[in-house]
C-alpha cells in the first residue's frame, strides 16, 4: 500500500514531507550519477575498518563491544576512481 495515499488528516503533514524527501533524494541521486558519484550509506552493517566513514562515538564503545552502525550520519561520496569524501556515522553495540 502506498504510504501517501494511506495518510489520515492527522498525519497528512508528515506524509507531505516524506514525499518531498524521497523527491530530493532522487533528484539529488540523479545530479550525482550524471557526475559519475553515489552515495554510500551503512545502516545496520556490522562495523569495520573497511568502510569508509568516520564513527563520531567511537570513543563510547567498550573493548568487548561488537559495533554496528546505528545511523549513517554523512553518507559516503563514491567516484569511478573510489571515495571521494568519506562520511560519519554513529556507532551502536550489535
Amino acid at each position: 500500500m502506498n504510504s501517501v495515499l494511506s495518510c489520515s488528516r492527522s498525519t497528512a503533514g508528515r506524509c507531505a514531507g516524506e514525499a518531498q524527501l524521497r523527491f530530493a533524494r532522487r533528484r539529488l541521486e540523479t545530479i550525482l550519477d550524471g557526475e559519475g558519484l553515489r552515495l554510500a550509506t551503512y545502516d545496520g552493517l556490522a562495523w569495520t575498518a573497511d568502510i569508509p566513514a568516520s564513527p563520531a562515538n567511537a570513543e563510547d564503545m567498550g573493548e568487548d563491544a561488537t559495533p554496528r552502525v546505528a545511523a549513517t550520519l554523512e553518507p559516503t561520496i563514491i567516484g569511478p576512481d573510489g571515495v571521494v569524501h568519506p562520511g560519519r556515522i554513529l556507532l551502536g553495540e550489535g
